[in-house]
């Protein structure tokens, strides 16, 4: 399993990962069922990222949320399978 490291979060909205040079952003998505969509973020997005804060995520994570088939090539299946999200989110929990 690879480790991240997260890098912000909004409650009940989102979560941003990096992995190495990669960056994954966890949205929590659905009206009557609930759901999340991981997405690797692109190059120029993790920049946007760099220069801009959690407001950029915010938006991307609107973005996501409402229009999830335009992510959906993007979409990284079996995220929680090939990541460890649970180290992850221990270690943030715990250092916030």
């Amino acid at each position: 399993m690879k480790q991240l490291e997260i890098l912000d979060e909004e409650h009940m909205s989102w979560l941003l990962f990096r992995c190495g040079d990669e960056h994954f952003i966890s949205v929590i998505a659905g009206t009557v069922g609930v759901f999340t969509l991981e997405v690797k973020l692109s190059n120029t997005e993790a920049s946007i990222y760099a220069r801009n804060g959690k407001k950029y995520v915010d938006e991307l994570a609107d973005s996501i949320r409402y229009n999830p088939k335009h992510f959906e090539s993007r979409c990284v299946k079996g995220f929680r399978q090939a990541y460890d999200v649970q180290s992850a989110l221990i270690e943030w929990r715990e250092h916030k």
